[in-house]
Order: C-alpha cells, then sequence, then structure tokens
C-alpha cells in the first residue's frame, strides 16, 4: 500500500512539473528578436522574403520590418513598426518606411499591418497569419515566421 502511495505521489508529481514547464516556456518565450520568413501578396505570383527585428517591453512591441524580393534583385525596404501581444496574438502595424532600394517608378512598398499567432512548434517559435494593406496597396496576404535569434 505504501509503494502504492509513493507512486502515486511520484506520478502527480511529474505531471504537474511538466504542466508547469510548458507553461514556463510558453510564457518566458517573448516575440524579441529576429524573425525571418516569408510574406505572400494576393495580387502577387511568388512570395517575398521577410524580417522582424522586435524588442518587447510588457505588451508592448516595437521594431523594424524588412521586405525584399528573393533575389534581391529588385531592391528592399525597411519600415518602422509598433504592436503588442494579448495571449498568442501579435497585433502589428508598420508605420512608414525607414530606408528603401532601388524602388521602380511603377511599383511600391506597402505598409502593412496584421494579426500573427505566436506558437512553439518543435522547440522554435514562429508566428503566422495575415496582413493587410487597404491604403496604399490595397493588398492583402500571408507571412510565414520562424525565430532565428
Amino acid at each position: 500500500m505504501k509503494q502504492i502511495i509513493i507512486i502515486f505521489i511520484v506520478i502527480i508529481t511529474m505531471i504537474s512539473c511538466s504542466k508547469e514547464v510548458v507553461f514556463q516556456i510558453e510564457s518566458s518565450d517573448d516575440l524579441a528578436g529576429v524573425w525571418t520568413g516569408t510574406l505572400t501578396a494576393n495580387n502577387w505570383i511568388g512570395h517575398f522574403d521577410f524580417r522582424m527585428d522586435l524588442e518587447q517591453s510588457g505588451k508592448e512591441i516595437e521594431g523594424t520590418s524588412t521586405i525584399s524580393f528573393p533575389d534581391k534583385s529588385r531592391g528592399e525596404a525597411t519600415m518602422i513598426l509598433k504592436g503588442n501581444l494579448v495571449g498568442s496574438t501579435y497585433s502589428f502595424e508598420e508605420i512608414s518606411i525607414l530606408s528603401h532600394t532601388e524602388e521602380q517608378e511603377s511599383f511600391g512598398w506597402c505598409i502593412k499591418s496584421g494579426l500573427l499567432t505566436f506558437d512553439v512548434i518543435q522547440g522554435v517559435g514562429t508566428m503566422a497569419g495575415s496582413w493587410t494593406d487597404p491604403s496604399q496597396c490595397r493588398n492583402t496576404g500571408e507571412m510565414n515566421l520562424s525565430k532565428i535569434n
């Protein structure tokens, strides 16, 4: 009987510790750092390379985003952004273009806003979701990013 009680206590302890570890991983993984991946646009075939460099203070997040063509032949643009984290959802808005290269006359960079869902998949932080720019490009699309730093 004593052994059964000890085994039961060990099992309960292991379960509560494993839940605590999962909670600690999810709660301590903030969004600060470098995120890279792809961005698609509904009016464009293919994808863009996309990067976010984020700093976080509590729920408030700010930083920059950089978009470029995969072959880098048509330039890139870096935007200033801000946003906030509510649960596992990062709501962001690019404020302005900080810098750009090789912009063509018939082409302009979109100032985006969006909602990305944060997750940890096989130990890697990910964010995925949608973006829109109703004012300038009048376009929408998807983003898929992974935390690299």
